[in-house]
């Protein structure tokens, strides 16, 4: 354990000390710090809080502008008016791309560092470190990919995927029980959809349109955690709802909160 780990084991173990003593008890968010040093997680999700509001008060007011001169056009039957209209309408498919690749390229790099992070920390917080995963299958990955949530260990040997990754680690340290119920639904869909938009940009090859329509038919994601905008009768551009991004940000408070459960419980062990 570094000096600053030390540190602040100390002072967890202080705050504690202090509850006996009338003073409120340490909350789960504060403990999670344990495994969470160097990042300011309350920060960021501030910071991402106000950039998607802004956004959301940006569609809002281009919906208005769209509403304003549809009912203009309607009024006048101007034929400018209407070719105005479907102007503003190509930009607000591709501005709801914008703001739905903002909120995916913000929440799926904090919900990753946060695992990568708290999980690098966790072997000095485990009563018995390493030796945990010992009869896990996880415990036959070589020692620098053993706490590693970008890499998994199945039958044949390593595989790099974040998404089995977090949840094989999970389970092997005694995370799962405080983390959400429907944990890889939420990953497996935000960590697609954030590859699909990072690799392909707003308008996808059509094989990976058909693919992605696919997977949201014939996988477990609630049907409402992604909106699309379709070309004659097809998969055009995928969004995040507004539904999914929330969920998103709950996941993210749960999680944090879970890593606190799990250090407390590992500090009453020792």
């Amino acid at each position: 354990m570094s000096r600053g780990e030390k540190d602040q084991a100390e002072l967890l173990a202080m705050m504690e000390r202090d509850a006996g003593d009338g003073i409120p008890e340490i909350g789960n968010r504060d403990a999670a710090l344990a495994l969470l040093p160097d990042l300011d997680f309350d920060a960021q999700l501030l910071a991402i809080r106000h950039l998607l509001r802004r956004n959301r008060e940006a569609d809002q007011q281009l919906e208005r502008e769209m509403q304003d001169l549809s009912a203009y056009a309607h009024r006048t039957g101007s034929e400018h008016a209407q070719d105005d209209w479907g102007e503003l309408f190509q930009i607000s498919v591709h501005q709801d791309a914008a703001h739905s690749m903002a909120a995916v390229g913000v929440l799926a790099p904090l919900l990753e560092s946060i695992f990568y992070q708290a999980f690098q920390k966790m072997p000095g917080h485990l009563e018995s470190g390493a030796g945990r995963l010992a009869s896990h299958p996880r415990g036959r990955l070589a020692a620098a990919d053993l706490w590693d949530c970008h890499f998994f260990w199945k039958a044949g040997g390593r595989q790099k995927n974040i998404v089995e990754g977090v949840l094989q680690l999970s389970d092997a340290a005694g995370l799962k029980p405080h983390l959400p119920a429907d944990l890889r639904p939420t990953l497996d869909a935000l960590f697609a959809y954030r590859n699909k938009m990072f690799h392909c940009g707003f308008e996808w090859p059509d094989d990976e349109r058909r693919a992605f329509e696919a997977r949201i038919r014939d996988s477990n994601w609630p049907s409402d955690w992604f909106a699309r905008a379709t070309r004659g009768g097809d998969p055009w551009i995928f969004y995040m709802s507004e539904l999914f991004i929330e969920h998103s940000l709950t996941t993210i408070d749960q999680v944090i909160d879970g890593l606190g459960a799990f250090v407390r419980m590992e500090r009453q062990k020792s």
